[in-house]
């Protein structure tokens, strides 16, 4: 009998132990308004060193408002064997960390232009006061420390110590390969050799833009004797400075333009800029100053050619072949470089023609031509004719120049053209039967190529492919239809290599579209290609153009990478793996847990029969399924791929931050919005939200059907209000930065003064007809034309100087709305544009927008400004925060 005694009060002490747990666990404070100015993070900068066994990884005491810039950064230098834990941290914002190529130093800039080094062997670290930049050049077993300090540039030998100071330079240009370094003073340049111990000056007077030809060392300038800009090389093989002839360039009536100046590849040819000497008329035959002549036949339209031109560039480029000593005009005025990024091909460059581009779906005459320039032969070898199919994926050149690579859309097809041969050819008519037309995307973006221009890989969404351009060899899954077969999106990991595919190994991630789970694939490819499966896990580290690319980074001479690893529920924390199976954390940061903080769940339901939708939902850590929840819709278009995204804590910019409200009693739901083309897009996002909402509330009885609200920014402004004025389910709508009549919108500017009807007719509205063919359309989808049905209250929001959706399109829904008796608030943020920027701004909507929807969902007291107003008198004194003592309904 004692025994059973002492068993059931050993079960009642668990008991009350288990619930005293369990009411300290959470009674965690919620988030606030100033939660981001303490919340610490990794930032996203870190890097590994070439052997793997070390990492350095940034971290911040601080969010700015949004959640993008970080404030008191600090780094911490980590062993990441355990046993041998080498751990420093240094202070302030850093720069430039980097391993040595033997790994026996880690270097960094830090706070107050100090260079700090770090024997990674010794544990020692040394400090170098007043360093602003810094290379590490390693050649035949010496080390050596360049550093750009007060007036000067210092040269050191770390394994003899040995320092050579230059006084009175500035600047400085390291060729590495060559263990070259040229020396930048006033009026002077200078050329040293580390290897050869030798030093001399090679130019003598003003000069600017200085560029290194990496393929050879050769060094190209500007100078200006005598105030006129001549063009200038130093040949380091010869120790020559030649200026270069440009007599056939000069009479054409141009002159040298100061612009950035480029090597080709093969280090054969510099590209330079020039400017045409333009005559201005003495006098011309105004009348006034205060007129402008829009005509039919501008493209674009006068008010972006304006904006256009402003920052337009007026001259063209020009090559010099550095065998022959020829300069040439390479552009003209109709022809320009195509997509030019410094980095420009061997001997061929494409070249387009200027259009007006978001006028090409309607006007054929604005689609552009391609022309393939040759360097050698000085003029233009292939036109590529005018194209619909085509100029949305653009003509690529492939790294060699051997071929043009192009997708036509309507055939749905991938065409490459030789170069050599002239000869062009259709690659995807010889793909296997796995190959699905049916998914094929009219961008092949910049495919990786492999050596020699042998291959190219194509990813159509899920799979990766193997097409050979000469189309000798069919295409081949490298994935083995593992993305298909599996319902995994797969997206190759790119490198600093771009475009060009530089080892037999390639790295592609995946999302899982069922589950949502993130990893990776290992291809080794060759006449066969293998296929390494690793895992996937309910984590999120790295997918090709999602919103958060934090690259996972290898270490140059093992199979160790390292890489962010985060969940909705668990901050980004640095880890590293081998396999990509397991992970070992490094850093330790988890803020959160320090708040009641959130979960995310994935959610299906259909749409309609057989037509499934995802969608996710947010609960609070303290999450309580006896009570009922009020829920605000949060949307823009597919988001489910974020399901294991951690979500900073900041203030709102005009979005809807989902941590507050979760952490503050709210449930969030995210669904996706499939993206439709027509005039039946609105009516498919009504049947959408209340699909969703009828699931939830039927599935979830912790849901509080009539406390349900609705959140917006931009085109989901558009979309929230698209819902309240065809749904009467929801209590509250915040809709900011939004769209509510296309008919007004379709002749309205923006983005630059550019005309918005491409993006009714075929952009992100995609009604797919112009205004005079399909009226019809154009109402049924602007929601000011059903404002009568309106029962939900709304809190709008925009800034008067938005220049993505003009301002007109909030007064126009708040004037009709305001007519009929509808419940509405407008907040017109001054000076400030499509997303809030100031903190002061974003604070005070924030603060409004959780008033409003803590009083519409959690029957909270109304504030003054929703209840009173504020009388423009005030408007600049009170700011009618304060909530009303009186409980009065708005």
């Amino acid at each position: 009998m004692k025994a059973i005694k002492i068993k059931l009060l050993a079960i009642a002490l668990t008991l009350i132990f288990k619930h005293v747990s369990h009411g300290q666990k959470y009674q965690k404070p919620a988030i606030n308004n100033e939660t981001y100015k303490t919340w610490q993070s990794c930032t996203g900068a870190y890097g590994i060193s070439n052997d793997g066994k070390y990492v350095w990884y940034e971290i911040s005491g601080a969010l700015n408002t949004e959640g993008t810039l970080f404030d008191k950064r600090s780094l911490v230098l980590q062993s990441v064997t355990k046993g041998k834990d080498v751990k420093f941290n240094i202070s302030g914002p850093v720069n430039h960390p980097l391993f040595s190529e033997d790994n026996k130093e880690f270097i960094t800039l830090a706070l107050n232009d100090s260079l700090v080094i770090i024997n990674l062997k010794s544990k020692e670290s040394r400090i170098v006061p007043n360093v602003y930049i810094f290379d590490l050049c390693e050649t035949g077993g010496s080390k050596y420390l360049i550093t750009k300090q007060p007036n000067k540039i210092c040269v050191q030998e770390l394994k003899t110590g040995n320092l050579k100071e230059y006084n009175g330079y500035s600047e400085y240009v390291l060729d590495k390969r060559r263990n070259f370094l040229y020396l930048q003073g006033n009026e002077v340049l200078r050329h040293i050799s580390l290897t050869e111990k030798t030093d001399k000056t090679i130019f003598n007077g003003n000069y600017k833009q200085v560029t290194l030809n990496e393929k050879n060392g050769m060094l190209a300038f500007y100078g200006s004797p005598n105030q006129s800009l001549s063009l200038h090389t130093y040949d380091p093989t010869t120790g020559i400075v030649n200026r270069l002839r440009l007599s056939s360039i000069e009479n054409k009536r141009y002159k040298l333009k100061e612009e950035s100046l480029n090597f080709t590849r093969n280090g054969r040819y510099l590209i330079f800029s020039v400017l045409r000497e333009v005559l201005v008329p003495e006098k011309g035959d105004l009348i006034s100053r205060n007129v402008e002549v829009w005509h039919y036949r501008d493209r674009p339209i006068f008010p972006a050619l304006i904006v256009q031109s402003e920052g337009k560039r007026e001259w063209i480029r020009c090559a010099y072949d550095l065998i022959s000593n020829e300069a040439f005009q390479v552009e003209d005025d109709t022809f320009k470089l195509q997509g030019f990024g410094g980095n420009i091909e061997d001997d061929y460059i494409l070249l387009a023609n200027e259009t007006s581009q978001k006028d090409i779906y309607w006007d054929d005459s604005q689609i552009p031509s391609t022309k393939l320039f040759s360097l050698s032969k000085r003029g233009f070898v292939e036109t590529f004719l005018p194209s619909k199919a085509v100029m949305r994926s653009r003509y690529l050149l492939s790294p060699t120049s051997k071929f043009v690579l192009w997708c036509d859309t309507a055939e749905k097809a991938v065409y490459s053209y030789e170069v050599a041969t002239q000869i062009k050819r259709k690659l995807s008519d010889n793909a296997i039967s796995g190959f699905d037309k049916n998914k094929f995307s009219k961008y092949i973006g910049f495919p990786l190529w492999g050596r020699n221009d042998m291959f190219f890989l194509w990813n159509d969404g899920f799979d990766i492919w193997k097409i050979d351009p000469m189309a000798l060899s069919p295409v081949v899954c490298v994935t083995k239809g593992f993305g298909k077969r599996n319902n995994i999106k797969i997206g190759i990991v790119s490198d600093k290599e771009g475009y060009r595919f530089p080892s037999d190994t390639l790295l592609v991630s995946g999302i899982n579209q069922s589950t949502k789970w993130n990893g990776f694939l290992q291809i080794i490819l060759g006449t066969t290609a293998k296929l390494k499966i690793t895992e996937f896990s309910p984590s999120w580290i790295y997918f090709t153009n999602s919103a958060i690319n934090n690259i996972p980074l290898k270490a140059k001479k093992a199979e160790t990478y390292v890489m962010l690893r985060q969940t909705a529920d668990s901050s980004p924390n640095i880890v590293v793996s081998d396999d990509f199976k397991s992970y070992r954390r490094i850093s330790n940061i988890y803020p959160e847990k320090a708040y009641n903080w959130l979960s995310s769940e994935l959610v299906k339901w259909e749409r309609n029969p057989g037509d499934t939708i995802h969608g996710i939902l947010y609960k609070p850590e303290n999450f309580d399924a006896s009570k009922k929840y009020p829920i605000i819709f949060h949307y823009y278009q597919l988001k489910s791929d974020e399901l294991f995204q951690f979500h900073y804590p900041v203030l709102s910019g005009g979005a809807l931050e989902i941590p507050w409200y979760v952490s503050n009693g709210y449930l969030v739901f995210v669904p996706d919005i499939p993206p439709t083309i027509g005039p039946s897009r609105g009516s498919l996002l009504i049947k959408t939200i209340e699909s969703a909402a009828n699931y939830l509330t039927h599935h979830f009885s912790f849901i509080d059907p009539l406390r349900m609200g609705l959140q917006g920014h931009s085109f989901g402004g558009w979309e929230t209000n698209y819902i309240v004025t065809h749904s009467n389910l929801f209590a509250a709508a915040n809709p900011s930065a939004s769209i509510s009549n296309l008919t007004s919108l379709y002749g309205g500017l923006a983005f630059g003064n550019n005309t918005l009807t491409n993006m009714m007719e075929e952009g992100q509205s995609n009604l797919g007809i112009s205004l005079a063919d399909g009226k019809g359309a154009y109402v049924e989808n602007s929601p000011l034309f059903a404002i009568k049905s309106v029962t939900t209250p709304i809190l709008l929001m925009h800034a008067e100087e938005d220049r993505s959706v003009p301002f007109a399109q909030a007064q126009e829904m708040f004037i009709s709305l305001r007519r009929h008796k509808k419940k509405v608030w407008l907040l017109n943020y001054k000076k400030e544009h499509h997303v809030l920027n100031s903190p002061e701004n974003r604070l005070d909507f924030t603060i409004r927008q959780q008033q409003f929807f803590d009083h519409y969902l959690k029957g909270k007291p109304a504030p003054l400004w929703m209840v009173e107003g504020i009388a423009p008198k005030y408007q600049n004194i009170k700011s009618g925060l304060q909530l009303d003592s009186l409980n009065r309904t708005p």
